[in-house]
């Protein structure tokens, strides 16, 4: 039997072939792990031998990278806390790639030799920029005083002071915020700027359907699954085209699982309403800065509505002066003028509760199921430091009906569980049509 110094020098040996004789411990490796959920994350991996293969550690720690000999590379598994997922690497032209297969840090890796073990960045002057871009554009400045957000703020500012990698600084976001005092906020590393971003969401498409439409005798149910895409909003309206085609007696649209997007919300109210309906008005941080009140009813008149398409340019309106915004939805052909239902959960998040609070200021429809999440700002990406991109609420929505719904979410016509909520709205079309 070996013992253990003995296993680990044929353990490296055996790593020295699957390497072409690169002994993965010789040298530190800089990295860049591209990730889905946090993007492009770079750190310095460092490997030691051990009786089985080779670990291998993120510059912070957070990341243990476990591997053994398989074919021409290596098999193992990334580890961080208590969860594991398989990785692969193959030693190529003096480079480690492979690939991640599950969790928070799925995705490519890529690392080659560096002298340079040193910590990544500057991680204060990082985190100091990105407060400085939210203090900039955030809606309410008043929010920075909330005690969460200083116990936040404190928190993130001692993780940049000892954080060494991109994985230690985005891993302290994710436990140290907990969406208080305000929804839409996150970071990330990125690619693309922000105002890259921002130029493609015009012309972005989901890529899947995303409108169900179907008949439970002469009920139509058209599920939306998200708000945002100009092939939803494409498939919302061939729906209702159908639907006009069909002549169901009633219809059900389903938000259950909805938690929002862009402006798919027109024309899947306008279908609905049969006269102009002023929903509600946006606040952004050039009324919030200078004002310590919410508008006038004189002040909110006085406002030109807001009824256009471009996600770009509806960004540019709410953050520009009087920092005001005025949502008018208009009917739109074919109309549906008979009994309508809209389904809600506590998942439905942002435009979609943003539309099924103007179904119900309509009165062209019932709201049936659960209370919404109230989730209901507008955000806007913002280039900070380092590759990272903040994205910010730059607006909070107000219904006139109902006043705000962030924190407060809408509340349903006929309340029943979420499960249960279809199984409700069917029996109060069935009734309304037979009466």
């Amino acid at each position: 039997m070996l013992g253990s110094r003995s296993a680990a020098v044929v353990a490296a040996a055996l790593l020295a072939c699957a390497a072409g004789a690169q002994d993965l411990t010789s040298h530190a490796w800089r990295a860049t792990l591209d990730t889905g959920a946090f993007g492009p994350l770079e750190t310095v991996l460092t490997f030691e031998h051990d009786a089985s293969g080779v670990v291998g550690r993120s510059a912070g720690g957070d990341l243990e990278l476990r591997l053994a000999p398989s074919g021409d590379g290596y098999a193992g598994v990334l580890a961080h806390r208590d969860a594991e997922a398989s990785v692969s690497l193959t030693a190529s032209a003096g480079a480690l790639v492979g690939a991640v297969e599950a969790g928070p840090f799925a995705g490519t890796l890529r690392a080659t030799p560096t002298p340079d073990a040193a910590a990544i960045r500057d991680f204060e002057a990082v985190w100091a920029e990105i407060e400085r871009v939210i203090a900039a554009a955030l809606f309410d400045p008043g929010d920075l005083d909330h005690p969460a957000w200083r116990t936040f703020a404190d928190q993130m500012r001692e993780a940049a002071a000892s954080a060494r990698d991109d994985i230690d600084l985005m891993l302290a976001f994710r436990d140290a915020w907990a969406g208080e005092p305000f929804s839409h906020f996150d970071i990330r590393r990125s690619q693309t700027s922000a105002a890259e971003m921002m130029a493609s969401f015009d012309s972005f498409r989901i890529g899947r359907e995303t409108v169900h439409l179907s008949y439970q005798g002469d009920i139509a149910v058209m599920v939306v699954d998200t708000m945002m895409g100009e092939d939803t909003i494409e498939q919302i309206n061939a729906a209702y085209q159908d639907i006009a085609t069909r002549e169901p007696a009633a219809l059900v649209i389903d938000l259950r699982t909805n938690d929002g997007g862009a402006f798919a919300v027109r024309p899947l109210v306008q279908h609905v309403i049969d006269a102009p309906l002023d929903a509600g008005y946006f606040v952004s941080n050039a009324w919030n800065a200078t004002s310590d009140r919410l508008p006038t009813n004189e002040e909110i008149a006085a406002l030109e509505p807001w009824q256009g398409w471009s996600i770009l340019a509806f960004w540019e309106a709410v953050q520009s002066e009087p920092g005001l915004t005025l949502i008018r939805f208009a009917p739109q052909e074919p109309n549906f003028d008979g009994p309508v239902f809209v389904l809600t959960s506590g998942a439905t998040a942002s435009a979609a509760e943003l539309a099924a609070d103007a179904f119900r200021a309509s009165g062209a429809a019932t709201i049936v199921g659960e209370r919404t999440i109230g989730r209901m700002l507008s955000q806007s990406p913002f280039d900070a430091a380092a590759g990272y991109v903040v994205t910010l609420p730059v607006a909070d929505y107000y219904s006139l009906a109902h006043g705000r719904i962030e924190g407060s979410g809408v509340e349903p016509d006929v309340a029943t569980t979420g499960n249960e909520a279809l199984d409700e709205a069917l029996r109060l079309a069935r009734e309304a049509t037979q009466n």
